[in-house]
């Protein structure tokens, strides 16, 4: 009760915020008080209110495309402390008045997950072009049949054909509005070869998960069980590897604070873009994070010990038998093939990407900007 009563305080904050910020931005324009004002708005947001992903490299790539350009401004909205953004860009809080007023003015908007990020409950009201880089690559879960039919853009960017389809025929995207461009983020992995011996463990959210009933839940139990198990810690010590933990962002599990000097619980706040771009081994379940390491042929192992519930629950897309990686439904079964020497699963990343360059910014770029790739 206390926590519908605290989402009925909030949405009623954002329709007050919303109706002053509208309010004002009438008045602007009737008095003609932005006139004196030259260049373009761009107003940026993240689902997970952090600073990183395919929003950081292409906030990033934005600005310096637009060197030349001192007048143009750069927000970024956010609910969360970021303390990593550009001196040039400006942080305000979602929902608030301002953050409305910029996005009403904005010329081009871009998020990564929904409405939310930015403009919550009204963007469909902004006259900017709006895109939607993501903040992952759909192909593993399942989402809702009406999930991209709800996110107000001009354009959802995609990877390559699979995804694509993905998103129009599974997810309600209108066909026009998937372009396939590739994702900003990977243009930091073109290239790379060198990776650290390191390995993150990131697993994805369960709908089911009650914070109030983490010390009972299964896979948190699963979690803790791994990172506590003596042949994984003797492993990672004797081979000199670090496992760095990040727990999602919509599951408080409240991890230990230490499981050894050989593994890392990231804090919420951590960038976890750094991680995945340094590391070698990817251990997760069903996070799309795992394009990242198939992308740059680098290993995945999936932890999946609730297979059947989370089909039933949320549910997978057919990959018609292609093999992603090894995967693992017990946590003994995780350390061996983790400590095994015998030659991992390798993806053919060729079938799941349509560009292998660093030019997936220039795209989005040259779509929002000049409506062309």
């Amino acid at each position: 009760m206390e926590v519908l009563k605290k989402i009925s305080i909030k949405r009623l904050s954002y329709v007050v915020n919303f109706s002053l910020a509208y309010l004002f931005y009438i008045v602007s324009k009737w008095l003609k008080l932005d006139n004196s004002i030259k260049g373009d708005l761009w107003v940026f947001g993240s689902g997970s209110g952090l600073f990183e992903n395919n929003v950081e490299v292409f906030l990033n790539f934005v600005i310096k495309k637009e060197l030349e350009n001192s007048n143009n401004r750069f927000v970024f909205i956010s609910n969360k402390k970021v303390d990593n953004l550009p001196n040039n860009v400006v942080r305000l809080d979602r929902g608030s008045i301002n953050a409305y007023y910029m996005c009403l003015n904005a010329k081009y908007i871009v998020l990564d997950t929904n409405d939310s990020d930015v403009c919550p409950g009204f963007l469909q009201k902004c006259g900017a072009k709006k895109v939607n880089v993501n903040h992952g690559q759909e192909g593993l879960k399942k989402l809702p049949a009406d999930y991209y039919e709800k996110i107000n853009v001009d354009y959802n960017c995609a990877v390559s054909e699979i995804e694509k389809e993905i998103k129009i025929t599974e997810c309600g995207a209108k066909p026009d509005t998937v372009i396939v461009t590739g994702l900003p983020r990977y243009d930091k992995l073109f290239g790379q070869c060198k990776f650290s011996n390191d390995i993150l463990f990131f697993p994805t959210w369960r709908p089911w998960f009650q914070t109030s009933q983490r010390e009972k839940d299964e896979f948190v139990k699963q979690v803790d069980c791994f990172l506590s198990t003596p042949a994984l810690q003797r492993y990672l010590k004797e081979s000199d590897r670090v496992l760095y933990f990040k727990v999602h962002h919509m599951m408080d599990i409240e991890p230990r604070t230490s499981y050894g000097t050989n593994i890392i619980i990231l804090q919420p706040h951590e960038n976890l873009s750094n991680i995945i771009r340094k590391t070698s081994t990817l251990i997760t379940d069903y996070s799309s994070v795992c394009w990242d390491y198939i992308y740059t042929k680098r290993e995945v192992l999936f932890f999946q010990p609730d297979k059947e519930k989370y089909l039933e629950q949320v549910g997978l897309y057919d990959l018609k038998g292609k093999a992603l990686g090894v995967t693992a439904f017990s946590v003994e079964s995780l350390v061996n093939i983790l400590t095994s020497e015998q030659k991992k699963v390798n993806c053919n990343s060729e079938q799941f990407f349509k560009y292998f360059d660093n030019s997936n910014c220039e795209r989005v770029y040259n779509l929002m900007v000049k409506g062309l790739l």
